[in-house]
Formats: C-alpha cells, sequence, structure tokens
C-alpha cells in the first residue's frame, strides 16, 4: 500500500492528502468536499473573504508550501471547489454544495474553468507490477517531472478568453525542469485577467528564485506539536497517547504522515534495524546477508527512509539528548557509533537518493548502504 495521509470521516470513507505525482481522480474528488483542518482556518478566512469581495483581491500566482503530511492540497481543492461552487454565497457557506452543475463536473473531472498539472489519473490508469514492493515512505516519493512542453500546453488554457474565474493547480511544481520554470516565468510575468495559479511543493526552496519571487506564500502548513497530537487524538481514539506522542515527534508534527508511521511496514521494521545493523558490524551477518533481507521486506525507498529516521536518532542518543523511540532495545548497538559515522552514514544515503536519479539498480543501492554501515 502506498503512504497516504488520511483521515476517518463521518461515512467512515478515507480522505486522503498527500499522494505521488499523479495523484488519484478519486483522491482529488476526496480533497473537495473534506473537513477544513483546524491549522488552517485562518487562511481559508483570508481566501474565501477576498475571493468574495473580488477575484482580483486575491494574488494571480500563489504559492502552498510547507511540510508532506499537513493536508495543502486538501485546502486547495477545498478552495477550488468552493470558489466556483455555483451556492457559495450563500451566507455563512464555508464548502462546496457537491449538488450544483459546477460541482458535478469537478466530481467528473470535467470542469471546463480547471486545469491541473500533472492531471489525476483514473484507477485503472494505475496499476503497479505484480508482486512490485511499494513505496510507503512519507517522503521521497517517485515524482513526475514537470517539463516544458507540459507548461507551453498549459498556456493556452491560461490566455484564453471565457466567462468566469480560471484556475491552474500544479502538483510539486519544484519537479519542474529549468526549461519548464523558465516557460512558466512569461505566464507568471503576464497574468491573464480572471486566473488564479496555485503552485504546490513540500520543498518551495527547491523553486528557481525567478519563480518563488513572482508567488505570494500562504501557510496552512504550520502546525503546533499540541494541534497535531490533538487532531490525531480524534481521529484515532484508540491508539496509545505515547504511540502518538512518538510519531508526532518523528513526523515534525505532520499528522497524517504520522498516522500512517503507526501501520507502515518500514516503521515496523524499527528494532529490526538496530539489529541488523549490529550483526553486519559484528560479523554476525555478512552484508549481502543483510542486503538480501531488506531488498525482501522494504523498498529502497522505504529503507532509505528508515535508515534516515534511525540515524538522526542515533545522533540524539550519541549526543546524550532525550530518544524520541523509548520502544526500542538501542543498548543492541554496542558499541555505539560515532558521530563522524552518523554523519558519514547519512552523506551516503543522500548520494543513493541521487544514484535513484540516475537509475541505478536498487540493488546496488542496497549493497551501498549496508557495506557503509559494517564500516560505522
Amino acid at each position: 500500500m502506498t503512504t497516504t495521509d488520511h483521515l476517518n470521516t463521518p461515512d467512515n470513507s478515507f480522505v486522503h492528502y498527500h499522494q505521488p505525482d499523479p495523484v488519484l481522480q478519486t483522491t482529488v474528488q476526496s480533497w473537495l468536499f473534506a473537513e477544513l483542518l483546524p491549522w488552517q482556518k485562518d487562511t481559508w478566512q483570508y481566501f474565501t473573504n477576498h475571493y468574495q469581495n473580488s477575484t482580483k483581491a486575491l494574488p494571480h500566482a500563489i504559492l502552498i508550501g510547507g511540510n508532506a503530511g499537513t493536508g495543502k492540497r486538501a485546502f486547495v481543492y477545498r478552495f477550488v471547489a468552493w470558489a466556483f461552487c455555483q451556492n457559495n454565497q450563500k451566507h455563512d457557506m464555508q464548502t462546496a454544495c457537491g449538488h450544483c452543475e459546477s460541482c458535478q463536473w469537478l466530481i467528473a473531472n470535467t470542469h471546463p474553468n480547471l486545469y491541473q498539472l500533472p492531471k489525476p489519473l483514473l484507477e485503472a490508469e494505475k496499476s503497479p507490477k505484480k508482486n512490485q514492493i511499494l513505496d510507503e515512505s512519507p517522503t521521497h516519493q517517485a515524482t513526475t517531472t514537470i517539463k516544458i512542453d507540459d507548461i507551453r500546453t498549459m498556456q493556452p488554457f491560461v490566455q484564453q478568453s471565457s466567462h468566469g474565474v480560471r484556475i491552474v493547480v500544479i502538483h510539486q511544481a519544484d519537479q519542474m525542469t529549468l526549461g519548464a520554470s523558465n516557460a512558466l516565468l512569461k505566464t507568471l510575468e503576464e497574468p491573464a485577467d480572471n486566473v488564479l495559479m496555485f503552485l504546490l511543493s513540500d520543498t518551495p526552496s527547491q523553486l528557481l528564485p525567478t519563480i518563488r519571487s513572482r508567488l505570494q506564500s500562504f501557510k496552512v502548513s504550520h502546525i503546533l506539536p499540541h494541534q497535531s497530537l490533538n487532531f490525531m487524538q480524534n481521529q484515532l481514539p484508540n491508539a496509545h497517547l505515547t504511540d502518538l506522542e512518538q510519531v508526532n515527534h518523528l513526523s515534525s508534527y505532520a499528522p497524517f504522515v504520522a498516522m500512517d508511521m503507526l501501520h507502515s511496514q518500514w516503521y515496523q521494521h524499527r528494532q529490526m534495524w538496530i539489529n541488523s545493523w549490529q550483526a553486519v558490524r559484528s560479523g554476525n551477518r555478512t552484508p549481502i546477508q543483510a542486503s538480501d533481507y531488506w531488498q525482501k521486506n522494504l523498498s529502497l525507498s522505504d529503507f532509505l527512509y528508515l535508515s534516515q529516521i534511525m540515524l538522526i536518532e542515533v545522533g540524539y542518543i550519541v549526543n546524550q539528548l532525550p530518544s524520541l523511540q523509548s520502544d526500542l532495545n538501542w543498548d543492541k548497538l554496542q558499541p555505539m557509533p560515532k558521530m563522524l559515522g552518523i554523519l558519514s552514514l547519512q552523506n551516503v544515503i543522500e548520494q543513493i537518493w541521487q544514484d535513484r536519479r540516475q537509475h541505478i539498480q536498487d540493488k546496488l543501492c542496497y549493497d551501498k548502504l549496508i557495506n557503509a554501515m559494517q564500516l560505522c
């Protein structure tokens, strides 16, 4: 199962908040009428108040950036549905009605005034290979590169004349190539009337400075620790508080990532990661044996993400800081690695992320990290 951010809704369905691009159309449908998240209320009020006064009261190009798993895309699609809804002028209406012609177009993914890049997929179009281990890690998900031709194909939509506002949603805008970014600059510099552009990114710092300078940024991902914890307690009333507190810290207070941690495959392998590292260091298991084990049990992304999380924790312990993962037996690591070794392993992991972009075989990447772990 691919990692997604979700919460239980009253009808016991799931609202997904974070998926690799392109997302499923069914996921977009769930975002359109999702519950407004507590930490997004101020920004929502700003958007709706200004939009009702005049579409020109909002910036024509908006950056929605922040940590994965905080409900950014749900916020944007919820606003898209509300902005297009033919009943949105009703007093205190804070959610699209779901029944008017515009809402029905959105549900069917046929709204003539909405352009999405990449376009959502139908369920039948997303068919992973049989027996393929799917990534469950909440970050470093495989994304679709946005190329110059994608931006050029979008431009006629932006420039056309039409009745009413037109909205463009660009997912993971930091995945634009240099050519695509430069092509988008012209559109940003010469904004068309009645066009709103939303650029979403988990890592907005990776956008070109020239792009960022032409966007107005809004925060919908700033979550205080207690907000995240309270939200998870409401969504998972049967979960133990200590478990929720732990994943809350590990996720940097991204509640949907945190909730998925509790059920992800890689999270259940944390103690095995410790045991496996010690076995390789002590010579009780060869690097080839350890590599084979992880290849069979975790996707490469999950193994790399798990290793990053665990190395951060080892760094805390080495520096005599409180451990965030009190449910693990850290005494298995004897002797404790040196800080220089931990930093070296973190650098190896970053190199492997780069190797993946060059389509290096996954087996070589597992072997590379395990061999480096043997030396620490």
